[in-house]
């Protein structure tokens, strides 16, 4: 877990951190999803697969509407393993950028709350803003609001508040 500062007002997310997430949670969880995805393809792959016989449906119609409902939810539950598979690759990649980026920065740096919702909003699979910021700033490139009140504030190690925005830090 990252270090907890000031009651819950800061958070110290470091390179270690993101390295211990992706590489134990993340990929951990990914690897072990893929397994019981396979596992699923092997009885379910394929529309006749997910088409079990309950009976004749021309002499038993509710043996046909069982069939369906089956089919229809072995369907969605492959959709929902393809999605899921391809979110965690998605996190476990944007993880990765971000310990490119934590790299680059210098050791004592902090990263404010835009720039991490934007390292994390680029790993979204469906396109989220994201920026390429190692060292600087990709102001504009997210094309939105952060949902925040205005610029970013932390404290730093002696407890002062720091209004400065991450163009000034350069």
């Amino acid at each position: 877990m990252p270090e907890d500062k000031d009651d819950g007002d800061t958070i110290k997310v470091t390179l270690d951190y993101l390295r211990g997430l992706r590489t134990d949670e993340i990929d951990t969880m990914r690897e072990r999803f893929s397994a019981k995805k396979t596992a699923f393809d092997q009885y379910y792959a394929g529309e006749a697969a997910k088409t079990p016989r309950f009976g004749n449906p021309a002499l038993l119609p509710s043996a046909g509407v069982l069939a369906d409902e089956v089919k229809q939810a072995l369907t969605k539950v492959e959709e929902l393993f393809d999605k899921y598979e391809k979110d965690l690759l998605a996190i476990s990649k944007g993880i990765a950028d971000s310990e490119l980026v934590f790299d680059d920065l210098e050791e004592d740096a902090e990263l404010t709350a835009d720039q991490l919702n934007r390292i994390f909003g680029s790993s979204s699979p469906s396109g989220g803003a994201g920026g390429d910021f190692p060292g600087g700033s990709s102001e504009g490139s997210s094309g939105g609001s952060s949902d925040g009140d205005g610029p970013s504030s932390s404290t730093d190690e002696d407890g002062e508040e720091t209004g400065e925005d991450e163009d000034e830090k350069d």
